[in-house]
């Protein structure tokens, strides 16, 4: 899997690049800070999965997912974001992601990396519901 980290906050880039970097089958393409550098990327690198930050300056990454599956519809993006609430979860599936994680529940990157890269879609946070629940309504 080719993977595009794409968050403002630098440590959680490379938190999340740490996490992933013994994981065999996953290979973290590039990273990108903003959203017009996730489009630019995500363009140029033509990764399979892009875990994005659903709140970075300039172009947010609501706007930087809608961008990209218009563009790259194969690409699975997984939302990651430090907020998890019904608006918020619905408001990213509707831009087009086909996951969603809360910032909190890092320790499930590497579970929802896998059911992306499986076709599958994945909601994971910690407001009570298990992985793979439906958003809330």
């Amino acid at each position: 899997m080719r993977l595009l980290i794409c968050d403002d906050q630098r440590l959680i880039r490379a938190d999340v690049r740490h996490r992933l970097a013994y994981v065999p089958w996953i290979e973290v393409v590039g990273e990108a800070f903003d959203g017009e550098m996730a489009v630019s990327m995500a363009m140029e690198l033509r990764p399979n999965i892009i875990l994005m930050d659903l709140s970075m300056p300039g172009l947010g990454g609501l706007e930087a997912t809608r961008q990209i599956v218009a563009a790259l519809p194969d690409v699975r993006i997984l939302a990651f974001s430090a907020d998890a609430d019904a608006q918020t979860i619905n408001n990213a599936l509707a831009a087009g992601v086909h996951g969603f994680l809360e910032k909190s529940s890092g320790p499930m990157l590497l579970l929802a990396l896998q059911k992306l890269c499986d076709g599958e879609r994945f909601i994971g946070h910690d407001s009570g519901s298990t992985p793979g629940d439906s958003p809330p309504q």
